[in-house]
């Protein structure tokens, strides 16, 4: 493609590489002649900075460099007060690279949005910057010429691998909590791979490994999978990282070598590739992606001060709940002492008899009551028999119901007797166990109790003293004796 009739910089190239002017060539020689013949005589001729910036820049403004086209692939495209800042690169596996600069009155007249990826034909003059000693080509028009080979190889790779599952969600794995071993592939050289030791070092010191590999160039790609399969059997965690770069310098990180290797690692895998708005197909692969490889390093690793601070909360948390069990012990414990105190038991008993002379009265007031009734219903029953005839027929009558009265008495009888012998049984049991806590029960065996002058109560021999004086109590009264002996090896029970 042609515009203007001006021919692009490649063929401007072919067609100046082999051809000059006569004059040209016999200048070429007499100067090379000249130089052979005075060489010991003339002296070089030094330049300074400034002037041979400017003669730079005055062979960049020949003829030949002042309208050209050059055809490309647009990358880092910015765009900084209207204007439009890229490079172009060569299509295929070459790294050659142009500055090119758009300026915003040249930029308003694009029929097309200038992305990364896209082909394009730009129209422009070379230009030499003498502060900074670099050329730049200076566009004046830009025509698209489709998506960048680079571009299509992208997008293809990145719907082969789609189709694989590579992407899914349902693979990404947690980190681990706590790992003991952190594998790291990047760069031998550069500074991530000390940014990453020095962050782990302050959080959780652990074991740190390094893969290294190549993190750019044509064969970058095969060198970061085999890093990726040597960490395997070795790391719990392993952090894929670069720092920042154009599009070209990541590129080794599009590649499905790559990308498969992270996906078919048997432990989760870290990215953290170039700055935050630099998403590679191995960011998309990886179980969880990080910003910055700074960032990837704060994931993988706990912070030892936070988890300090916890464990000991989870102690604190312990302390107070095994208090909370021993006062609530305590508590029940003396609940049980109080309830099978002597003075507690006595009242228990107490209140036993009670309500067995209650129950007791009440029942011989059941009886008394029913007797009554059936004394005053044979009453009755007389009076009738007395007011009808024949005397037979009421006197049979009348045994029917002294006999049935006499069932009656013997039936209340038996269980007024009953419930007296059940509840004096009762009653018998509570006096035995209260005659078994009584205190004073030991003194009518023969026991006696030794105090002190203080009145304290004396447990053990290790508590007199010879010559000093001790007060004995005994079921009818207390005597003072004055101990004279102490003997230790007399034991009563062994």
């Amino acid at each position: 493609m042609k515009r203007r009739g001006i021919k692009t910089l490649f063929e401007w190239g072919e067609e100046n590489r082999g051809t000059r002017s006569p004059g040209s060539e016999s200048r070429a020689q007499g100067e090379g002649s000249a130089r052979e013949s005075g060489a010991e005589h003339v002296s070089r001729q030094v330049l300074s900075v400034s002037a041979f910036s400017t003669l730079v820049s005055g062979l960049l403004s020949v003829p030949s460099l002042t309208d050209v086209c050059v055809r490309g692939e647009a990358r880092n495209v910015k765009r900084s007060g209207g204007h439009l800042y890229f490079s172009l690169c060569e299509f295929g596996e070459q790294e050659a690279v142009v500055s090119c600069k758009m300026w915003r009155s040249s930029v308003g007249r694009l029929s097309f949005p200038l992305e990364d990826g896209i082909a394009v034909f730009a129209y422009g003059s070379v230009q030499c910057y003498a502060p900074h000693g670099t050329y730049s080509l200076i566009i004046t028009d830009m025509q698209a010429d489709g998506a960048g080979e680079k571009y299509l190889l992208l997008e293809r790779w990145k719907r082969e691998l789609s189709e694989e599952g590579v992407f899914s969600h349902q693979r990404k794995r947690a980190l681990p909590r706590y790992p003991t071993r952190v594998g790291v592939v990047t760069s031998p050289t550069g500074a991530v791979f000390h940014d990453i030791k020095n962050i782990i070092a302050n959080r959780f010191p652990l074991e740190l490994v390094l893969s290294p590999t190549s993190v750019q160039g044509s064969d970058a790609h095969r060198e970061i999978a085999a890093a990726i399969f040597r960490l395997e059997d070795f790391v719990d965690i392993i952090i894929v990282c670069r720092g920042g770069g154009s599009f070209e310098d990541l590129f080794a990180f599009q590649h499905p070598d790559v990308v498969r290797a992270i996906a078919a690692a048997p432990v989760p895998v870290i990215s953290a590739i170039g700055h935050e708005v630099d998403v590679t197909l191995a960011d998309l692969a990886a179980d969880v992606r990080a910003s910055t490889p700074s960032h990837a390093a704060e994931l993988a690793v706990p912070d030892r001060s936070s988890e300090i601070l916890l464990l000991r909360e989870y102690k604190k948390r312990f302390f107070q709940a095994v208090l909370s069990r021993l006062e609530y012990a305590f508590e029940s414990l003396n609940e049980a002492r109080e309830r099978f105190l002597p003075s507690v038991l006595l009242r228990g008993v107490m209140r036993r008899q009670e309500q067995l002379a209650d129950q007791t009265e009440r029942m011989e007031r059941a009886v008394l009551i029913r007797y009554d009734s059936a004394r005053r219903d044979l009453v009755s029953v007389s009076a009738e028999m007395k007011a009808y005839h024949p005397a037979i027929h009421f006197s049979r009558q009348i045994k029917e119901r002294q006999a049935m009265l006499l069932a009656v008495h013997d039936h209340f009888h038996g269980c007024f007797a009953n419930q007296i012998s059940a509840h004096r049984a009762e009653l018998d049991h509570l006096l035995s166990l209260f005659k078994a806590h009584d205190p004073r029960a030991p003194f009518a065996k023969g026991y006696c109790i030794a105090r002190g002058t203080g009145g304290s109560l004396i447990r053990s021999v290790g508590e007199m003293e010879v010559g000093s004086d001790i007060m004995v109590v005994c079921v009818d009264g207390t005597a003072t004796a004055t101990v004279s002996s102490i003997d230790k090896t007399r034991v009563i029970y062994e």
